[in-house]
């Protein structure tokens, strides 16, 4: 097998999000991040410091890798380090989100679900793919934004009669491919973004052809979200006292009638069991061309 040719076909985010509301759930379609909301009023800007303030430090150069992976032109992404995709500056829609849901949020809303990959395609041109012989590569896949749960999934290849798919990277070792997503709202959690590694391995001698492969997210298995569960509610949470003034300045506008110290703590150290919902995309694609 010879790589001709590896390149992002997307060097965006999928991602998908479930946003409740006082008065009931509403189910909102990012695909690619488009997710648009009414502006409100800058009463709560929080600083990057403190967003970023459970995030390792960020590499010098940082700008330099970010523009590559954002280019196509770095693609093998098993190298790169959680310095750099853990910072939240590395993906493309990330300053649209900070403004639409940092600078001005509103505490009426409550992120509960949230996940994407990025890139969301990556795209290789193989010559001569024979059996047995095998490709690794790597993806972000990380929380949504404005996610305040910690949120259980599972990842599931997408099958094909001509490769084998494994997912390299696990985190639970009796739970094959589940994963814990931490939130990032009021701020980033440390493992809100992982670097998930796959192996592709040919069943059999490839024929040219075009080949679409990748993982979707489904619920976890019911063992696992009764033991994260409780790993969460035992996880030690001071309550964010900056986060609660900004919620009590906030409610004199919105009219909250609860205080808001109940409020927040009601949203605080709550497991979802994740992946209950699709939207009909794959979260993370990857096309493979054989040539002769």
């Amino acid at each position: 097998m010879k790589i001709e040719e590896r390149k992002h076909l997307k060097a965006s985010i999928i991602t998908i999000m479930l946003i409740s509301f006082g008065f009931g759930v509403v189910l909102i379609f990012a695909i690619n991040a488009g997710l648009i909301f009414e502006q409100e009023p800058e009463v709560n800007n929080l600083s990057i410091e403190k967003l970023y303030s459970k995030l390792p430090e960020v590499p010098d150069d940082f700008l330099i890798i970010k523009r590559d992976i954002e280019t196509g032109d770095l693609t093998e992404l098993c190298k790169i380090e959680e310095g750099y995709y853990k910072n939240p500056d590395l993906y493309p829609t990330w300053e649209r989100a900070r403004k639409m849901f940092y600078k001005s949020h509103n505490y009426n809303r409550w992120g509960v679900h949230g996940y994407g990959a990025y890139p969301s395609e990556i795209g290789y041109k193989l010559r001569n793919f024979k059996e047995n012989e095998s490709l690794e590569l790597c993806t972000f896949f990380k929380t949504g934004y404005n996610i305040e749960t910690y949120q259980g999934v599972k990842l599931i290849p997408i099958k094909n009669e001509f490769f084998d798919i494994q997912i390299i990277t696990q985190e639970f070792e009796e739970y094959p491919n589940h994963f814990l997503l931490e939130p990032t709202f009021p701020l980033f959690k440390n493992e809100w973004a992982k670097k998930i590694k796959l192996n592709i391995t040919a069943k059999q001698d490839i024929p040219v052809g075009v080949y679409t492969l990748g993982f979707d997210v489904v619920t976890p298995d019911d063992k696992f979200d009764n033991i994260m569960r409780w790993e969460v509610l035992m996880k030690e949470t001071k309550q964010d006292t900056e986060y609660i003034k900004k919620c009590m300045k906030k409610s004199r506008n919105d009219g909250l009638d609860k205080e808001c110290s109940e409020f927040m703590m009601k949203r605080q150290k709550k497991y979802i069991s994740g992946g209950g919902f699709q939207t009909g995309e794959h979260i993370f694609k990857l096309i493979i061309e054989v040539i002769e």
